[in-house]
């Protein structure tokens, strides 16, 4: 799931997002599929990565897998700040990526050593 809390680049932030990242986590976990975790809300007005920190939490928390991106529409944002979204995945407990080889999903280390 690509960005998930999108609207906020249009300014649309309600004041307790918290039902709404809720029932999107719980929505995202029944159907198994992995979070993009995209460093591309940095570089809008906003200047937040998608998702949100607390809306991250609750995906981590429930089990989430995530995939990372840069959303690049622009050849030099192509891994823009690749470092900072992995850092922020270590630091809610994520040490691992989701990758897809035809169509099935291979967990991969986030940092390779």
């Amino acid at each position: 799931m690509a960005h998930p809390d999108l609207i906020k680049v249009a300014g649309r932030v309600v004041d307790d997002p918290a039902p709404w990242w809720d029932a999107m986590s719980q929505a995202a976990l029944k159907a198994d599929v992995s979070i993009e975790c995209s460093s591309a809300g940095w570089f809008k007005p906003m200047g937040e990565q998608y998702p949100a920190e607390g809306f991250l939490e609750r995906l981590v928390r429930g089990g989430a897998t995530f995939t990372m991106a840069s959303d690049a529409h622009q050849s030099e944002r192509v891994g823009a700040r690749a470092n900072d979204i992995a850092t922020m995945l270590e630091r809610h407990g994520v040490h691992e990526l989701a990758t897809y080889e035809g169509r099935q999903r291979v967990m991969k280390p986030l940092r390779s050593h």
